[in-house]
């Protein structure tokens, strides 16, 4: 939800001073908007060298500042930069951007420190917004050298390194990218993002008469993101994911006239649903340690029927609702055809082992999709929280000025810049019907971190309003027991782009309401002191309804917790260790979950699936960085008296230290339930 605000700078127009890029086609603009970028990620290279100096000049030898960065005999670590600058969106306005290079940052030294030398590239909260895909256009230049064939050069990189962990929140929304005519290796998007991150309503389009080019979407490096609502029309490969990557989640796609592979996955973790795809080749080619699912799609060959629909070699494939038209195969598995025939596939999983540890059927969850709250651009109903004296310094208590936003009546809140301390529960009313927060911070008073059973925004009216929450990034002065949203009413709850990196995010205490998760990260801080990890980092219970895409919950006992009758669909997730469990679902209640890795587990004993008196259907891989980075245990299922549990010997491998969950499920039997 774009909003421009005379408050703040947060939405830097490139048309305007000092960049003054052209969207009349006519003149390139490819400085101009790579000078805007470079602009922006300087801040974090500052960020780095101040914390640098903050950590030189304490006289101790070992010590800490926040959860990040530290000093260890003398040397400073500084993984991202205490203080974040403040957001800032590349606005495209509608028009046609003619560009010919690509668009990216310049920086060779954009890191943070590692015992003081070059880590990771900071390469995060990169924000392309355009006035939407029929609107504002990106265009490359026509027969340009640089992107002939063979080069495979995108038009926009977010990344220039060999990879990052810290690239978070990065975004590109509402444009349409188009390769121009005879440059057969430009690819569309090169994208990068780590917990969180979002390519939505894009088109990227292939503007030569022979469709040539070699990708629309390339993923080479580890990351998470979702993708959703982009058409990919032209190209040798639609999307191609070359990285052992905890997981991408693809919904609403739509690819015309690919000329090879609709999706190409080597090492990958994806997971595609509602996607449409007319190929003149093959729809998918899932290889090498890739686990690839597909949910309710369709896939149609173009022109004389021939070729595979979907070929998986190596690869674990979980199909569920997805029609083939007019290929010589449905599906061919390590070279042996497996599904001959067009038509509908109900369900295939080409791991034909079956892990139920009672017996029992798969089930399906009914799926809702993401709610999006619309502005109307009518600013008669915004209260922005600056003009009720909040002030996004970071020092000025702003509790009593955001409340009284919230009570002011209007139906769209709007959040300024930088970062603003709270030192109670800030109640929304039900005549809030969307918060936009801007991608600001929080900090919060240390009497008020230490509340367990607080949120910093409470919702306690009920409504049939749904209430929408979007585009926040709060960082390490969020922290303690607390929790970021206490839901004690009956009201739906719809939220997107939210990462909260040292905090729990979520837990209610009234049940019957749906909550949509989209791009949602909660992350307990490292060393954040005793206990503060016992909080889990979602927990729905009282019979929620949940659905939740590209979902990372982090680092603490229980990532995320359903209870009480409670439903929880998972499409596209992380979670990480150490010392947790990934999913315990109790109680009665049931839960999908597709498409993610759980990460960086203790080898202790603790399940990474904990299913107690509950349904679970679960197909994804853990995942980790060190040999002790596994969970011993995958499944532990106790149906009334019973108890069983699934080892990591049992599970099929990924990689050396790490395996597969292709397919677990365990229901409660009738007579327990």
């Amino acid at each position: 939800m774009l909003y421009q605000s005379a408050h703040n700078h947060i939405v830097v127009d490139v048309t305007k001073a000092p960049y003054f890029a052209d969207n009349t086609g006519k003149k390139d603009a490819t400085d101009a908007i790579c000078r805007a970028l470079d602009d922006i990620l300087a801040r974090e290279i500052e960020g780095v060298q101040a914390m640098r100096r903050k950590l030189l000049e304490d006289p101790r030898d070992n010590f800490r500042i926040g959860f990040e960065n530290r000093k260890m005999n003398g040397v400073p670590t500084v993984i991202f930069p205490e203080d974040p600058p403040a957001a800032r969106i590349i606005y495209l306005p509608a028009g046609t951007y003619l560009i010919s290079d690509t668009i990216t940052y310049s920086f060779e030294n954009l890191k943070n420190l590692l015992n003081d030398r070059p880590g990771s590239d900071l390469n995060r909260f990169i924000h392309f917004k355009g006035d939407g895909a029929d609107k504002t256009v990106i265009r490359l230049q026509d027969q340009l050298r640089a992107f002939r064939y063979g080069e495979n050069k995108p038009m926009i990189s977010f990344v220039r390194s060999n990879g990052s962990n810290v690239a978070m929140m990065n975004s590109i929304e509402d444009l349409t990218l188009n390769t121009g005519k005879g440059n057969s290796g430009a690819v569309g998007l090169r994208f990068h993002s780590n917990n969180t991150g979002k390519i939505a309503n894009i088109n990227i389009v292939s503007g030569d008469e022979e469709h040539r080019g070699y990708a629309g979407i390339v993923m080479d490096l580890g990351q998470e993101n979702i993708v959703k609502n982009v058409r990919i029309d032209g190209f040798e490969f639609g999307v191609r994911v070359s990285c052992t990557s905890p997981g991408q989640c693809f919904e609403h796609i739509e690819m015309d006239h690919i000329l090879r592979t609709a999706i190409h996955g080597t090492g990958a973790n994806i997971g595609f649903r509602k996607t449409g795809i007319r190929t003149y080749g093959s729809a998918v080619y899932a290889c090498h340690d890739t686990i690839f699912t597909f949910l309710d799609s369709t896939v149609t060959h173009i022109g004389e029927q021939g070729g595979t629909a979907i070929r998986t070699y190596d690869a674990l494939c979980y199909l569920r609702h997805v029609r083939t038209e007019n290929f010589g195969e449905a599906v061919v598995n390590d070279y042996t055809p497996v599904i001959k025939e067009n038509g509908e596939i109900a369900e295939y999983n080409n791991y034909e082992k079956q892990y139920r540890l009672f017996p029992c059927t798969s089930f399906e969850l009914p799926v809702e999709e993401q709610p999006v709250y619309e502005w109307n651009g009518d600013r008669s109903i915004v209260a922005e929280v600056d003009d009720f004296g909040a002030k996004g310094d970071g020092v000025t208590d702003s509790t009593a000025a955001i409340q009284a936003a919230l009570n002011s009546g209007k139906e769209y809140i709007v959040f300024g810049e930088g970062r603003y301390l709270v030192s109670g529960e800030i109640k929304i009313p039900a005549s809030v019907r969307a918060m936009n927060f801007m991608y600001c911070d929080f900090a919060l008073t240390p009497d008020f971190a230490e509340e367990k059973e607080k949120g910093v925004f409470a919702i306690e009216e009920p409504s049939d309003e749904i209430l929408y929450m979007d585009d926040a990034f709060v960082f390490e002065k969020v922290y303690g027991y607390i929790r970021f949203i206490r839901h004690s009413a009956k009201r739906d709850l719809a939220i997107s782009d939210f990462h909260v990196q040292t905090a729990a995010f979520y837990f209610n205490t009234v049940g019957g309401s749906r909550v949509w998760l989209e791009n949602t990260a909660s992350t307990m801080g490292v060393f954040g002191g005793i206990g503060y990890g016992s909080v889990p980092c979602f927990r729905f219970s009282h019979g929620q309804k949940v659905w939740a895409r590209q979902f990372n919950p982090e680092r603490s006992a229980d990532n995320c917790i359903a209870e009480d009758g409670s439903e929880l669909w998972v499409f596209g997730f992380k979670t990480e260790g150490p010392d947790g469990k990934a999913y315990n679902i109790r109680g009665g209640s049931r839960a999908e979950i597709f498409s993610g890795s759980a990460t960086i587990a203790t080898d202790d004993g603790t399940p990474c699936i904990e299913n107690e008196n509950s349904d679970v259907f679960a197909y994804f891989r853990t995942d980790g960085c060190g040999p002790n980075h596994q969970f011993a245990v995958a499944v532990k299922e106790t149906q009334g008296r019973h108890t069983r549990i699934l080892t990591a010997p049992e599970m099929p491998r990924y990689s050396v230290e790490y395996y597969a969950i292709p397919g677990y499920c365990g229901m409660r039997r009738s007579d327990e339930k």
